[in-house]
């Protein structure tokens, strides 16, 4: 990796590419963490997810927005290890206004069909992240960072 450009096509296809990242709320003094299916806007500066109104993660971002989402490429191979591409996205969660987030919906739809029951039931909240940045780990040890254009 060499430039941004470089960079910004690492993060848009391990976003595009992967179904489901570990999303890490707060409580008080204790972290949450929970798998989520999720899908990026084009420009990478926002993310969205869905989950019920009853999930504990919905509590706990509600009252701390405080959020991060880790997604990779990994496969349960040591002899692959160089080859792994861990992605940590840092922002703030909110509640979605489907009118102002049609698009980004539709973009979760589209990569997780088989949920759109889900995500049309009362009882499942759709969440949006503004992403702060994503801090990338590829070959083991080599850290990069791409910022985004806040929306």
């Amino acid at each position: 990796m060499n430039n941004d450009r470089d960079i910004e096509k690492l993060v848009t296809d391990c976003a595009n590419e992967q179904l489901f990242g570990v999303l890490a709320t707060r409580c008080g003094d204790c972290l949450h963490t929970s798998i989520v299916a999720f899908a990026a806007s084009e420009s990478l500066n926002e993310i969205v997810f869905a989950t019920p109104e009853s999930s504990r993660k919905y509590a706990n971002l509600t009252g701390h927005p405080s959020v991060s989402l880790f997604i990779d490429n990994r496969q349960n191979d040591a002899s692959r290890l160089y080859d792994i591409t861990g992605i940590t996205i840092p922002g703030t969660a909110s509640i979605v206004d489907p009118e102002r987030d049609a698009v980004l919906v539709q973009r979760y739809i589209d990569k997780h069909p088989g949920l759109r029951g889900f995500i049309e039931s009362r009882s499942t909240k759709i969440i949006r992240i503004d992403v702060d940045r994503y801090d990338i780990v590829t070959k083991f040890r080599k850290v990069q960072t791409l910022h985004v254009e806040k929306g």
